[in-house]
């Protein structure tokens, strides 16, 4: 505290008494300049009330433009607050995903996973079933190299032999040449292509393969 002269009477008072002890006057150096909310504090208010609404507690600011600040402040507090943790809920989602792609044969590269023998039986047993499960989409699988030879139109292809005139025929993109080239018959090869369903009645086909002699 400390000790001022009234601007009326010239005698000394405190700095925080609101009126001098002497005349009643009232203590300029405590009258408060009303201040009000401009067009730019309201903005960052509304937009950062985390930032600018503690601004109002200076003094000068009315009751209600302090309550309507800090209740704005309290409101996006509360709406932060409710917002649920999506984090956990796709990480549960790509794991249940993940786990639905398994159990189909669906892998991460968009093909199915299939065993050959098996592949090649369903559609032996009922080749319109197995065309509403496999023609059009890519398809992935493992077999023994069985023959290798050219397309009338110069396509490299590879067969898998599953029994006599019973194959799997996979008809290679251009880009695929050299690796055909360096294949040998009864080598055990990983295949991705594109489902065509039957060529012929006892064979099955498979357009712009890629050809992976390691395991994927």
């Amino acid at each position: 505290m400390a000790m001022i002269k009234c601007q009326e009477c010239g005698k000394e008072m405190s700095n925080e008494a609101q009126l001098c002890p002497n005349c009643g006057k009232p203590n300029v150096s405590e009258t408060i300049k009303q201040r009000y909310i401009g067009f730019w504090l309201g903005v960052g208010i509304f937009f950062f009330p985390f930032l600018f609404s503690w601004f109002t507690l200076r003094k000068g600011y009315s009751t209600p433009a302090k309550v309507i600040s800090l209740g704005w402040l309290v409101f996006v507090i509360a709406i932060s607050a409710s917002k649920p943790d999506t984090s956990l809920t796709n990480s549960t989602s790509s794991q249940t995903t993940t786990t639905a792609s398994q159990e189909t044969g669906v892998v991460s590269d968009g093909s199915i996973d299939v065993d050959g023998h098996s592949f090649y039986n369903e559609y032996m047993a009922n080749p319109i079933k197995a065309d509403g499960l496999y023609k059009g989409k890519l398809i992935k699988l493992t077999g023994t190299v069985d023959r290798i030879d050219r397309e009338i139109f110069g396509q490299p292809y590879v067969t898998f032999s599953y029994g006599f005139l019973k194959d799997i025929r996979l008809t290679f993109k251009k880009s695929e040449e050299e690796k055909i080239a360096n294949l040998s018959k009864g080598q055990t090869i990983r295949v991705v292509g594109t489902c065509q369903g039957t060529l012929l009645s006892t064979t099955v086909a498979l357009n712009d393969c890629i050809a992976f002699t390691t395991a994927l």
